[in-house]
């Protein structure tokens, strides 16, 4: 009996000290490499940029340092992109990578973070190169090279240094980000801006509206782009009402085309400064946080910026034709729980029913011997 209530007992303290403990999660530190790598030793990072058979306007390159490594290879994000909001665990899908890397693309031009380094492509110059780079996590945003005949787009970059090949550290990288060769259309093109708003029970901290900056790059300038109208309205059916739940300042960069078939030149119309598009727009729950205009495909790359937000983070995902804004909220700390409020009753409760067990033991055992 005594073995018995001994064995309940520890159950029950067992639990309770699990109801109790907080658990922490931990990075694994990498096993792919012989060794750990040198952290003196200087990277390299070369980017080259696949427009060889044009002629482009020079164009900088700016290169930032969003983590540093840390010796058992963690990631910890620097000073100047802490408060991105990103969490740099668990990435393994190509959709996560995807969102950081709009994320990050976002953050740098509503934010202008300080560069790492920067490089200029010229006509000759297709490769962008970074030398001395300490180790760490290095990110170069979307680049739009505007060419002769069209207009460029270049994927955005994320680089590790030093990384791991057939198990041995490579301290100098080369890469090819993808590019995209944008055919102009001069077709109507309807583009949109979903906000999302992620606080499920913090709703009251979400604001009547927030600000979206919308700009562009590439594409004609002056009096050669015609925007057709500018509107409001509500999410079409079919959008998910998810839609409508859900870091600090975002940006995207999309190419956004309708077709690929072009319109003869004397069909394309007379066209007016882009400037029509308001540069800053308000979108609020009264517009069912949407807002779209539509423009010509003229092949300009159009850029939205989100406006902070106290007490949430941003992370965007660009869709065809638009750009989702979701802000992730950032609860509070809970207050120190008064008497009677939010008590861990639960271990409490265990605890107490072990000690009144014991107890129990205790006297059955004392009666068996008096007797």
């Amino acid at each position: 009996m005594k073995k018995i209530f001994s064995l309940v007992t520890v159950s029950l303290v067992a639990m309770a000290m699990v109801f109790t403990v907080p658990f922490k999660a931990f990075a694994a530190s990498t096993d792919q490499a012989n060794g750990a790598f040198d952290s003196t030793k200087t990277n390299k990072l070369t980017v080259v940029y696949n427009a060889e058979d044009t002629t482009f306007e020079d164009t900088a390159i700016q290169l930032y340092r969003v983590a540093d490594l840390t010796s058992d290879y963690d990631f910890v994000l620097t000073d100047e992109f802490a408060s991105c909001g990103l969490d740099l665990s668990n990435l393994d899908s190509s959709d996560q990578w995807e969102v950081v890397a709009d994320t990050l693309d976002a953050f740098v031009k509503a934010n202008s973070p300080a560069a790492a380094g920067e490089f200029t492509l010229g006509a000759n110059h297709c490769k962008a190169e970074f030398s001395g780079l300490t180790p760490g996590w290095y990110f170069i945003p979307q680049v739009v090279l505007v060419c002769e005949n069209d207009d460029r787009t270049f994927s955005s970059v994320i680089a590790t240094l030093p990384t791991v090949e057939e198990g041995e550290w490579v301290y100098s990288v080369e890469t090819n980000p993808k590019s995209e060769i944008i055919v102009p259309t001069y077709k109507d093109v309807t583009y949109f801006i979903n906000v999302v708003w992620d606080d499920k029970g913090y709703e009251n901290y979400r604001p009547d509206s927030v600000v979206a900056h919308v700009s562009h790059t590439g594409g004609p300038t002056g009096d050669e782009v015609k925007v057709i109208k500018t509107s409001v309205s509500s999410v079409a059916e079919g959008t998910p009402r998810a839609l409508t739940f859900g870091m600090a300042a975002l940006n995207s960069a999309v190419r956004l085309l309708s077709g690929t078939e072009e319109a003869p030149a004397e069909e394309i119309p007379a066209t007016a400064p882009a400037e029509e598009v308001p540069s800053d727009v308000t979108i609020s729950s009264d517009m069912n946080w949407h807002y779209e205009w539509t423009t010509k495909d003229d092949g300009t790359v159009w850029n939205v910026i989100g406006s902070d937000v106290d007490h949430y983070t941003l992370t965007v995902q660009t869709v065809d034709h638009g750009w989702i804004l979701e802000y992730h909220i950032v609860p509070p700390p809970s207050p120190v729980p008064k008497t009677g409020e939010e008590f861990p009753w639960i271990p409490v409760v265990l605890l107490s029913v072990s000690g009144a067990m014991l107890v129990v033991l205790g006297v059955v055992s004392r009666r068996r011997a008096h007797d």
